[in-house]
């Protein structure tokens, strides 16, 4: 697997694909990185067609970042998982508790929040375009 992973992530233009397809997560992750994140992008293959299908939108973000972890979140393309209930673990995001998961179903659109202390799995967004715009730039830039 190509794997581009440095410690300062943006002083080459490994990250091209983000920038030109979200400015706005870019700038909001080039601003509030710190010792510590990590931000990779490596070569994905979507695999086939089966339980881990992946819809467009979901493979159009990891190919531009396949690991995202910064204060209170991971995206991670490598570290999905098939829960038992159908969902697909993507990674974290702390909006109630540190833990509280990101969940998309196979082959579909929309991103799901599971907040484990209530126990609920909501829609956070229809899609991945809106999550990435709506949720996951604003949370990054949000004072922590």
């Amino acid at each position: 697997m190509n794997q581009t992973a440095i410690e300062d992530p943006f002083l080459n233009d490994a990250f091209e694909v983000l920038h030109i397809r979200y400015p706005a997560l870019h700038q909001a992750i080039v601003t509030h990185f710190h010792p510590g994140d990590i931000v990779r992008r490596e070569a994905i293959s979507a695999g086939p067609p089966g339980a881990l299908s992946l819809s467009p939108g979901l493979l159009r973000l990891f190919e531009a970042v396949t690991h995202l972890k910064m204060r209170g979140l991971e995206l991670s393309f490598a570290r999905m998982l098939l829960r038992t209930d159908g969902y697909i673990k993507i990674g974290e995001l702390a909006l109630d508790d540190n833990g509280d998961e990101l969940l998309v179903m196979p082959g579909q659109n929309g991103v799901y929040y599971h907040s484990i202390r209530h126990g609920v799995i909501s829609l956070l967004s229809p899609d991945v375009e809106e999550f990435v715009e709506r949720v996951l730039g604003p949370f990054i830039a949000r004072p922590h």
